[in-house]
């Protein structure tokens, strides 16, 4: 009878987490239509990113072959929500981005977005979202101007003043990195379903957008992820991802298979306020034993 109820419970548990799990997914998609049906209003861009992204996906780690642009080091990023209740892909002919001092960068609409491109399309449903990252180094202060022109000759433009202090990455630098989990580990069948995350954070105040992916080569965490907390979609919250030191990924993982998470720091969880992004160093996972 222990047994049994044993069983009962566990059932009930399991039925519970995917309830949950469905509402989460329900509500994460009914705000996604909310927040950029609103911002929509019959224009073809829903919002304009620019800010400095410093990128330190390895850490300390020593590992061979870096890719030395993604090691330790600053540049601009740049990246713009389209509405794809006005537009499609194939309607698309350039984006191209104006800056200060007769600054000038192309988005590429052509190619997907990865990590060996880091340029172009990102697959990010419900909306055409691509996005670029100048490799030349940190973009200056000051106005930048989208400019979205189609292929019937129409074009949309749209603004933003970039006002990076470089203060989190000063912090940043001071931190004391700590990730659970890491490496190989054992897992219960409860947690291959429900698993915390924990880092540290930085003294003052951040925001912190974490995501969980399957470790494949040349990965894309917009294409690859299995679970992720956009902090930006839950702009009702005023507060979403501040100072966020982990969180629960409720995801089902495999035994054998490589998963890799990573915690990105901003100074907003408004996506047109973002000035600065630090990319923290990628942890792996492998999950080789799983306990009752």
């Amino acid at each position: 009878m222990v047994n049994q109820n044993k069983s009962i419970n566990s059932k009930m548990e399991e039925h519970a987490m995917v309830l949950r799990t469905l509402i989460l997914i329900i509500l994460a998609a009914l705000s996604v239509s909310t927040v950029f049906a609103a911002n929509a209003n019959n224009k073809i861009i829903n919002s304009f990113i620019v800010c400095n992204a410093y990128w330190d996906i390895y850490g300390d780690d020593k590992v061979e072959n870096k890719d030395n642009r993604l090691d330790k080091n600053r540049m601009g990023k740049m990246a713009v929500f389209l509405n794809r209740l006005e537009i499609e892909a194939n309607q698309i002919k350039s984006i191209q981005v104006r800056g200060p001092n007769n600054y000038s960068f192309e988005i590429n609409t052509n190619t997907e977005y990865d990590r060996k491109e880091l340029n172009g399309y990102a697959p990010f449903r419900p909306v055409l979202y691509y996005q670029g990252f100048d490799t030349n180094g940190p973009i200056v202060n000051g106005e930048y101007t989208v400019t979205v022109n189609l292929q019937n000759g129409k074009s949309e433009q749209r603004s933003k003043t970039l006002n990076d202090s470089g203060k989190l990455l000063k912090q940043y630098k001071q931190l004391e990195h700590k990730f659970v989990p890491q490496g190989v580990v054992t897992l219960s069948e409860k947690t291959l379903r429900k698993l915390d995350f924990k880092w540290n954070i930085l003294s003052n105040d951040a925001y912190y957008s974490f995501w969980l992916a399957k470790d494949k080569s040349g990965g894309n965490f917009l294409r690859d992820a299995i679970f992720h907390k956009n902090i930006f979609y839950k702009s009702g919250i005023k507060d979403s991802g501040l100072n966020e030191d982990h969180i629960t990924a409720y995801a089902t993982l495999k035994r054998d298979e490589p998963y890799i998470w990573f915690v990105e720091i901003l100074d907003s969880n408004r996506l047109e306020e973002v000035n600065e992004v630090i990319i923290q160093p990628f942890q792996r996972v492998v999950i080789k034993e799983v306990t009752n």
